[in-house]
C-alpha cells in the first residue's frame, strides 16, 4: 500500500510571511543551505547549514528536534528534546516562525490540518487562528478571528 506522508509549513512571522513550504515526505530538514528539504537562506540570522529535524516515526507520530547548536523555540519554549509535532504549533528558527498547518502520516493514520479542522465535541468543523497569542476556534464561514480579529484566510 503506497503511503503519503506530506506537511505544510507556513512563516506567520519573520523575513517572509505568508509564504507556505509544502513537503512531500516522511522526513525532511530545516536550515540555512539549500541541503536542506526547507531553505531559509533568506533569514540572514540563522547561521546554521541544518537547524532542524521532522520525522514520522513507526509509532504512527511526527516528531521534531533540534539538530543545531542553536535556539529553536516551539510555542515559545526552547526546544531541548525530540518532541511530538501537532497541527497549530509555531517554530521558530531565528527571526523566522513556522506555523504547522498540515501533517499527513500516510494511508492508516490521522491526518491533521489547520483549517476545517474537526472540533469532535461538538462535531462541527472549525478554524484555528493562526495567530500565535490566539488560536481561538472559529467557524469555518468566518473571515475574521471572533478574539483578535486576524484574517483567518
Amino acid at each position: 500500500m503506497n503511503k503519503q506522508y506530506r506537511a505544510e509549513l507556513e512563516v506567520v512571522s519573520g523575513p517572509r510571511d505568508g509564504e507556505v513550504f509544502t513537503i512531500d515526505g516522511k522526513e525532511f530538514a530545516l536550515g540555512r543551505t539549500d541541503v536542506n528539504d526547507i531553505c531559509l537562506a533568506f533569514d540572514r540570522s540563522i547561521k546554521e547549514d541544518r537547524h532542524l529535524l521532522v520525522w514520522f516515526s513507526d509509532d504512527g507520530r511526527w516528531n521534531v528536534k533540534n539538530a543545531s547548536a542553536g535556539k529553536v523555540l516551539m510555542d515559545g519554549a526552547e526546544l531541548k528534546v525530540t518532541s511530538e509535532l501537532h497541527v497549530g504549533k509555531v517554530i521558530k528558527v531565528g527571526d523566522t516562525e513556522l506555523m504547522v498547518t498540515l501533517l499527513e502520516p500516510g494511508a492508516g493514520g490521522k491526518t491533521e490540518a489547520l483549517e476545517g479542522k474537526e472540533d469532535e465535541e461538538h462535531h462541527r468543523r472549525v478554524k484555528i487562528c493562526p495567530g500565535k497569542e490566539c488560536r481561538a476556534e472559529n467557524d469555518v464561514s468566518e473571515k475574521y478571528c471572533k478574539k483578535c480579529g486576524r484574517r483567518l484566510d
